[in-house]
């Protein structure tokens, strides 16, 4: 999620209902980093995969 996101599209209930979820807050990212800041994103979904793949 976008640090700069608007309080809407906070992840909480997310993360409450997904036991094993994780939150990556992207530093200066708003909504939309996936399209904004995809290598950051990919980033993380491969630290993210990599620890889950063990």
């Amino acid at each position: 999620v976008g640090a700069e996101a608007p309080d809407r599209f906070q992840p909480g209930p997310v993360l409450a209902a997904l036991p094993d979820a994780r939150l990556a807050e992207l530093p200066g990212q708003e909504h939309e980093a996936d399209i904004i800041a995809p290598e950051l994103v990919a980033e993380q979904l491969v630290a993210f995969l990599r620890e889950v793949d063990r």
